[in-house]
This record gives C-alpha cells, structure tokens and sequence, in this order.
C-alpha cells in the first residue's frame, strides 16, 4: 500500500520550514508502507504540478495537514486528489480538523477521515485498519458511515516520546528550507517537548495540549548526533512552546551539547519569566544565539487580558539580560486586542524600539477555533462573518479581525505594516544589523528580508 503525506501549497510564505509533524508520522509508516512527503510550499508547487505528481505516484491514502489559515489551500488539494485518484483514501489532520472536526468534514466532503490530536500512532493504525480490512474501532478519527459522520473521540496524548522514531527528513527537500532570522546555514527543526501548561488566551494548544511532557536528554543528544552525521547540520532550530520549561533539564542538555563540540548553532523559544543569568550564559555556551520571547504588548493592561502572567518589568530584565550574555531577541507582538486604544497601540511599538530586539514580528490579534480569546469574542459578539480563508499568519492578506471599538480590520493591517516597517528602517538599527554581517550568505538574508519589508511599508 502506497500513502502520500502533503504539505500544501501556500502562497502566503515568506519562508519555508520543514513539516515535522508530517515527518514524524511518515517515520512511523515507512517500515510498513511505501510513504512520500510532497512539501509543496518548499518545492513551489501548485495544484497542476501536484496533480502530475500525484498521477506518478498513484496513492492509495492521501493525508494532508492543514491549519487554519491553510485550511482553504487543503480543502482545493483535496478535491484535486479525489478528481485523479476518487478511490484514494483521504485523510485530513493537523489542528484545525482537531478542533472542528465534523464541521471540516462537512465543509469539504472528499475528505474521507479526520485524525484529531497527535497522529502518529492513529494514522499508522488507520493505514493498518484499511489494508487489513479492520474495523474502525479506535480512538482519534473521525470519519463518513453510511451518510453520517462518525467521531471517535480524541486519542490519548503520546507519554512517552522518547518511543517515537526520529522525524524521516530524508522524505523532505532538506536543500529547499529558507528562514528569515539568522545566517541561512544547514538547519534542521527539532522538537523536544510537547504542550504547554500556561493559558495564554489567543493560543490554540489543539495537537499538544496543555500536559508537558518531554524527551529524555539522552534522546535528544541522539537525534543531534545522527543530523550531524548524515546531514552536516550547522544550526537547530527548537520547536518547543517554552524550551526552558525545565530549567534542569536544558541545563543538561546543554552540558550535553558543550561536550559534543559540534559547534552547532541553535533558536529557540520561551517566555520572559522561564530565564535566568546562569541558564542563559550556560544556553550562550552550547550554542544558542537567538531567543524568541512572547512579549505581546508594551501595556500592561494588555498583557493582562491575554493572560500571560507577566508584568512589563519581567520583560524588560529578561531582554536585558538575554542581550547580556550574547544572545540576540527576537520578540513577538500583537495589536488588535479588545480595549486597545491607538495610543496603546503606539506605546507597544514604542516599547519594541526601546527594547532594542534585534528581529521582532507583529501580528494582529486573531480568534482562532475553540481558544479562550474565541469563546470570548463569541460571548462579547465580538466576532466577524466566520471565512476560515480570511485567517492568516503571514504576508498582506486579508487577517479575521474582530470587531473592535478602536480600529477597523483595514486600520489594523495598516499599524502592523507601519509597524513592522519602522522598527526595521531605523538608521540606527540597519547600522547595528551591516555591522554583524560576516558572511555574503549572511548578507543575502538581509537583502531578502528587506525586500519582504519592502512591502509591508504602509
């Protein structure tokens, strides 16, 4: 039996990162089955030069992973596929399906399943079920039976991740991946931990949930050897929600990482109140060079209705001291929250400049499926006409917004433009970003970014 896992096509993307959840489930398939991955978004694909290579590969499931904002983009790949192939198999996962699972199923009808959570272990046991002629009897998909829409419910959330087999990045364009942030170097993503305790309202914690659970060091140090190996890898980049959840055991890791001497550097993400000087300078040593923070908002009546449990000066001594041991910032923030007012607006990006970051990301608030933020727009009739296509991450497209008493949704993507546009077009920035370039490879980033900023000016 023949499966194909698919990435699909999004023009948004100003970057490319490999999939690794759908390199984590085609590593739990391939031993079984013939299993590919077409990353359309890495290899510039649309719908006919998916199609072409579908019709070479002649599946017999096709999975698909969508988000939100892709949801559109998968619902058109998914008609495409049941148009050439209207025997495959259909399977639709990712955190969308998980969160609206029969309303997805309804909204696109050539999807045959659904897997709702982690879907290493589903997916391998659906593919086993439809060879076998098994019944359908387990937990984590939802699927069509006799005109209806059946749902088993979720699967339990995988406790030991050490079991799961190493992501099959030799089924992925290695050569095709791109990022913004950072010399582009041989880099690979890694996650070492799954979900996240904390209750942020705005995040969607659909796949992971809110249970940490984590890798042992030792598996860890594992997978980094064998991508040096086999990949010559020269940076990391962590996918962890909050990678120093666990202070001890980063702090291990990272002694781990010191005595391999691979000289690897490595990105991660956390939040402002999970750092400390030791940690950070011990972080310095085995090879971080960028940090992430979720800094949201530069008022603190903000940070409050989002729940991140953090006050203002929490950000700013985690900032000085990231900077303080040589690691760069990278801070996230957010306009658009209800009650925000132009003026705090203005004081949030003000509080970007003064921070002195060196790469920062503004976005608009947005509700997605089943979070705390949506339940509350819904509450507070604060939501627009519901058009998943109109979600977004990335680019100049039309964001849902909600209907906020200070700012029209043309109004906001107009302040994130400007903003993202002014913070980097200081003088006194683009001066510090020429004075660290060492590379013409380095060089080549910036000159790409700019022209991405290029069209963000307002």
């Amino acid at each position: 039996m023949k499966i194909l896992l698919v990435n699909p096509p999004y023009e948004e993307s100003i970057y490319t990162e490999p999939p690794l959840g759908l390199a984590y489930i085609a590593a739990m398939l391939e031993n079984d089955f013939e299993v590919r991955i077409f990353d359309c978004v890495a290899m510039g694909w649309d719908l006919e030069r998916y199609g072409e290579e579908l019709k070479k590969f002649s599946p017999d499931i096709v999975g698909i992973t969508a988000m939100t904002p892709t949801l559109s983009s998968a619902a058109e790949l998914a008609k495409t596929t049941k148009r050439i192939l209207p025997n495959a198999k259909i399977v639709l996962g990712g955190p969308h399906i998980t969160l609206l699972s029969e309303e997805t199923m309804k909204e696109i009808p050539e999807l045959d399943f659904g897997i709702m959570g982690e879907g290493e272990y589903v997916m391998r046991e659906l593919a086993i079920a439809l060879k076998n002629g098994k019944p359908l009897d387990f937990k984590g998909i939802v699927y069509r039976k006799d005109g209806k829409i059946v749902s088993n419910g979720r699967s339990e959330l995988i406790q030991n991740l050490d079991a799961l087999p190493f992501p099959a990045r030799h089924l992925l364009p290695m050569d095709k991946y791109t990022k913004v942030v950072g010399e582009p170097k041989k880099f690979v993503t890694m996650m070492t931990a799954r979900g996240c305790p904390y209750n942020c309202i705005f995040c969607a914690k659909a796949i992971f949930g809110r249970i940490y659970r984590e890798r042992s060091v030792k598996n860890v140090i594992e997978e980094i050897v064998q991508l040096k190996k086999e990949y010559g890898i020269k940076e990391i980049v962590f996918y962890d929600d909050s990678f120093t959840l666990n202070r001890d055991r980063i702090m291990k890791l990272c002694d781990e990482m010191i005595k391999l001497d691979y000289r690897i550097k490595w990105k991660c993400e956390t939040r402002v109140n999970l750092v400390d000087e030791e940690l950070l300078k011990k972080m310095k040593k085995a090879g971080c060079y960028v940090i992430a923070y979720g800094i949201e908002s530069g008022v603190q009546k903000n940070l409050d209705f989002l729940a991140k449990g953090v006050k203002l000066e929490d950000i700013r001594k985690a900032v000085e001291m990231t900077k303080k041991a040589g690691i760069e910032v990278e801070a996230y923030f957010i306009i658009g929250i209800p009650g925000e007012t132009k003026e705090d607006a203005e004081r949030t990006i003000k509080f970007a400049k003064e921070l002195d970051v060196d790469y920062v990301q503004f976005s608009i608030l947005t509700p997605l499926p089943d979070t705390d933020l949506y339940k509350y727009a819904v509450k507070k009739g604060l939501m627009q006409d519901v058009n998943w296509s109109k979600f977004s991450y990335f680019g100049d497209k039309a964001t849902m917004t909600l209907k906020l008493e200070n700012f029209t949704s043309e109004e906001l993507q107009k302040l994130k433009n400007k903003a993202m546009h002014d913070f980097y077009f200081r003088p006194r920035y683009i001066l510090k970003r020429m004075k660290k370039i060492k590379s013409l490879s380095e060089l080549k980033t910036h000159v790409s970014a700019v022209k991405v900023l290029l069209k963000w000016k307002s």
